[in-house]
């Protein structure tokens, strides 16, 4: 069973929990955590969702539900090395947005930039099925043809001023 800490509108944390796959209390909402991993040359790492999973076989960024007791950015820690078994730490996340979607999701997106070595993945069974780096074309040329995950593919252009704000000098 996995549980989810509730917050309210405003992303503070409510004394409450939330069940995975049960409905959320109206005014509760629950945290999701995305992670841009991009390479020091400015690749994004991508992987490929499970087929079980809904739009399963479509490339995705990292992310997941954050755990009742973490905060965003244990969270999005967990889910990276999980998913991919590249390694962050707190300080290695910047905090790139803040929002909510479906009525009682609220998201957090990091960036993260990390020199990543072949032999350092790991996917995570049921989870994730495969893996590549690729440029920011690449990257929009893939979310035009259908191969992103829908929810990931409609937020191209934010991804894209995000990749664009890390590497500006």
């Amino acid at each position: 069973m996995e549980l989810w800490d509730a917050y309210d509108a405003q992303f503070n944390r409510l004394n409450g929990t939330i069940e995975r796959d049960q409905p959320i209390p109206k005014g509760w909402y629950h945290l999701v955590v995305e992670v841009l991993t991009l390479t020091p040359d400015g690749r994004f790492l991508l992987t490929r969702r499970d087929p079980r999973k809904s739009f399963g076989m479509k490339w995705e960024i990292t992310g997941g539900s954050v755990l009742c007791g973490e905060d965003a950015k244990t969270g999005a820690v967990r889910e990276l090395f999980e998913e991919t078994g590249v390694r962050v730490t707190q300080e290695d996340l910047t905090l790139v947005a803040s929002f909510t979607m479906h009525k009682n999701t609220h998201f957090r997106t990091f960036v993260a930039v990390k020199d990543i070595d072949p032999s350092m993945i790991r996917l995570q069974e049921g989870e994730t099925v495969d893996w590549k780096l690729v440029r920011p074309e690449v990257f929009a040329a893939m979310c035009r043809n259908g191969d992103v995950a829908e929810p990931i593919a409609a937020r191209l252009a934010e991804y894209l001023q995000f990749h664009e704000k890390a590497f500006a000098k």
